[in-house]
């Protein structure tokens, strides 16, 4: 979805990623959640990574080596800075649950620490003075975390300048429409915290977690916005209506879908059909009738085959679900390469359609990736000297 955004915005081209699902994927709504997560969580290690390596502080990998290496030797250390007993350190770090040590309490570490201290002798000076800006920028973010999540929200965009790389950056387009999704994830936090009873930055973080994790919560019910396009998965669509409607991505494995867990409730944790209420709709496993081990096989062959099968009627429900959404004009996609190491064949729903349609679709797909050899410049700004290299 991103993707599809950044290529509307580099043509400004006016749209919006509607639903949390969509908005989560988008840089800069990553970037207020990873900030978020750190300061919620001293181990969230990763999303403290991810901004410092950012346009914020630009933090290259040799000084991130050297700030996980501080993170391991704080953990082998005492509040006084004397070595652990082995056993100690070793429960220590059990019950904290990380091996490696606590990047973010290395990075506060870098704050208090003397410019000539022995352990900081593996950073760059500019890396030093970034990270210490860094650890400011949290150690005030983590003061203000009682504030309304709103207001903590927009103290983040502006720490991360957040508004300023999204005005200069020119591949997301015009500045009204690279904010939009930002301004979009602000409006999907309102409506959680309506309806949330703590209104804690715990709960939210849950909330984002499971929405990433499901990635089919449906965006509230908007009008379409006249020369806008809306960006919105499938569920997300139900009940709504376009004059003009695209289905992107038509291909065998991401419509229909491919192979899901196909052994049900076999699994671990998964409730077995025959407790559940719409049992009688649900594939039966006939372990019961069988006699040998063969004939056991058989079953669980013939009930895997059944699971996907219904996994395909269910994606055709929700294939006729996407066609429908347009008044007039609908458009249906299925490149065969898209980012992929091998060619997709077209999505059978696609091939079905075009026949319906007497459409004739390409006999055969092109046997080159027609990406190969192209490459992606990285522009690295050297402030310093005032120019790009």
């Amino acid at each position: 979805m991103v993707r599809f955004g950044d290529a509307l915005g580099a043509r400004g081209i006016p749209h919006r990623i509607l639903g949390l699902g969509g908005l989560l994927s988008t840089p800069e709504v990553v970037d207020v959640v990873s900030a978020l997560r750190v300061i919620s969580d001293p181990r969230a290690g990763s999303a403290l990574i991810r901004l410092l390596s950012g346009p914020r502080w630009r933090i290259g990998l040799s000084d991130l080596r050297a700030l996980a290496q501080l993170a391991q030797r704080l953990a082998q250390h005492d509040a006084a800075l004397q070595p652990l007993e082995p056993e100690i350190a070793a429960r220590a770090r059990a019950s904290a649950g990380d091996e490696q040590g606590s990047v973010i309490d290395a990075l506060d570490f870098l704050l208090r620490a003397r410019d000539d201290h022995g352990w900081l002798a593996g950073f760059t000076v500019a890396a030093r003075a970034r990270l210490r800006d860094a650890a400011a920028v949290f150690e005030g973010l983590r003061r203000s975390a009682a504030l309304p999540i709103a207001e903590l929200i927009r103290l983040i965009e502006l720490e991360l300048r957040l508004d300023v790389e999204l005005a200069a950056n020119e591949a997301r387009g015009p500045a009204r429409i690279a904010s939009a999704q930002l301004r979009a994830f602000v409006d999907e936090v309102h409506a959680f915290l309506s309806a949330d009873e703590t209104g804690s930055l715990p709960s939210l973080l849950a909330w984002l977690d499971h929405a990433e994790e499901l990635d089919e919560f449906a965006p509230r019910t908007e009008p379409p916005e006249d020369d806008v396009v809306q960006l919105l998965t499938i569920h997300g669509s139900k009940g709504l209506e376009w004059d003009a409607v695209a289905v992107v991505r038509m291909v065998d494995g991401e419509l229909p879908t491919g192979a899901k867990d196909t052994k049900a409730w076999l699994g671990f944790g998964v409730l077995p059909y025959a407790f559940r209420g719409d049992a009688s709709w649900l594939p039966e496993f006939g372990w019961r009738s069988a006699g040998t081990q063969q004939e056991l096989k058989a079953a669980l062959e013939a009930f895997v085959a059944a699971n996907r099968r219904r996994q395909i009627d269910e994606d055709r429900r929700l294939a006729y679900v996407a066609v429908t959404r347009a008044r007039e004009h609908l458009l249906l996609t299925g490149a065969p390469w898209a980012g992929t190491t091998k060619p997709r064949p077209s999505s059978g729903f696609l091939i079905e359609i075009a026949e319906a349609m007497q459409i004739a679709l390409p006999a055969a797909m092109p046997e080159e990736n027609p990406y190969l050899g192209e490459r992606r410049l990285a522009a690295v700004a050297d402030r310093s000297a005032g120019r790009t290299s």
